[in-house]
């Protein structure tokens, strides 16, 4: 049971509160990031020091339907933004704009384009990368703020702790209390990351679970990242890639 708790915890906080794309998946084609930082997957203790905003960037003002979801695709992560071996991460995948939270919903609603990749994977961590497009960068802060709010980050917790619930109930196991925390972050405007920590015993073993919701708004997009079992160092390096493919893919031609 404990193991397949992970990757549902993880399916639901994407679902719940990073899901996008459209229902034709498709294998990575660009062009890999050349970052590189020791691979790591246990989460640690974070701190609280709050990030400085990034300066605007000038972002390709809106083009058509088709254009929009290509950009937004191309913002994405791919598989060598991510330090170590991983799989999956194709990017598709169906996507339900109706789901348990309204602010997440009112932001598919608004965007423009939006795209999502499928689970990463790296033994018992995940992390799933998600891009909503909006036709200006002021629409974007209005979703990113309802997003971060307190409210919608209990709904996104909910739906993710019930899944782990579920499942240990099912073993005749027990969930702890949560415990939340708000990890320091940086890149883009606006970044913000919110942990959330249990400890889930089953089946003779007792095991921690953490997931982070990461996001950043880049012009006018949002980078958005769901973590299960990932790092500060690796959250913040993720987010780094996440900023900068999506600054890429907003960029302004000659």
């Amino acid at each position: 049971m404990m193991r397949p708790a992970l990757p549902l915890l993880a399916t639901a906080v994407l679902l719940a509160g990073c899901g996008g794309g459209d229902d034709d998946p498709t294998t990575e084609a660009r062009s890999p990031s050349t970052t590189t930082a020791p691979a790591t997957t246990a989460a640690t203790t974070p701190t609280t020091t709050a990030a400085t905003p990034a300066a605007e960037i000038e972002s390709a003002p809106a083009g058509s339907a088709a254009q929009e979801k290509a950009t937004a695709r191309d913002g994405v992560l791919v598989r060598a933004d991510l330090p170590g071996t991983w799989t999956g991460g194709q990017v598709g995948g169906k996507d339900e704009v109706d789901g348990p939270c309204p602010a997440i919903v009112a932001a598919k609603r608004a965007t423009s384009g939006r795209a999502r990749t499928e689970l990463f994977r790296k033994g018992d961590s995940s992390v799933g990368s998600a891009v909503y497009l909006y036709e200006t960068p002021a629409q974007a802060l209005r979703s990113l703020e309802s997003i971060n709010s307190d409210f919608n980050r209990d709904c996104i917790v909910k739906a993710g702790l019930d899944q782990v619930r579920d499942a240990a109930k099912k073993a005749g196991g027990t969930v702890s209390a949560p415990q939340e925390s708000t990890p320091a972050l940086t890149g883009g405007s606006g970044p913000s990351a919110y942990r959330v920590s249990v400890t889930v015993r089953a089946e003779g073993r007792t095991e921690d679970v953490s997931i982070s919701i990461a996001t950043s708004r880049v012009g006018r997009g949002l980078a958005l990242l769901a973590l299960v079992g990932v790092d500060d160092a690796v959250q913040q390096q993720l987010m780094t890639a996440a900023v900068r493919r999506l600054t890429d893919a907003q960029a302004v031609g000659p």
